[in-house]
């Protein structure tokens, strides 16, 4: 059984400065998905892209570092990542 490849969410910072936060779903299927919303936080950013998969009830917790870390799925099982504009991994 091959291991299915995880969703990418980019959190992005733009120009905007109100609202300087966006995000890009890469599902390695199709297009990307874009929306054309901005956000105040970058974690209103995340809830927002959970929202978009409807994946933001799906989720286990697990024990990384002595920290209790949220992990998110969706519906058919594969990992949802959070990463910025530069490629590296959001705080858990």
């Amino acid at each position: 059984m091959s291991k299915k490849k995880p969703v990418v969410v980019t959190i992005k910072k733009t120009r905007h400065k109100t609202q300087p936060y966006t995000f890009v779903v890469d599902d390695g299927r199709g297009p990307d998905l874009t929306v054309r919303e901005r956000y105040t936080r970058s974690n209103g950013a995340k809830r927002g892209a959970l929202r978009a998969l409807n994946a933001d009830n799906n989720y286990n917790s697990v024990w990384m570092n002595a920290k209790l870390v949220r992990m998110y799925f969706m519906l058919d099982g594969r990992r949802i990542d959070f990463v910025n504009s530069r490629g590296h991994e959001l705080k858990k």
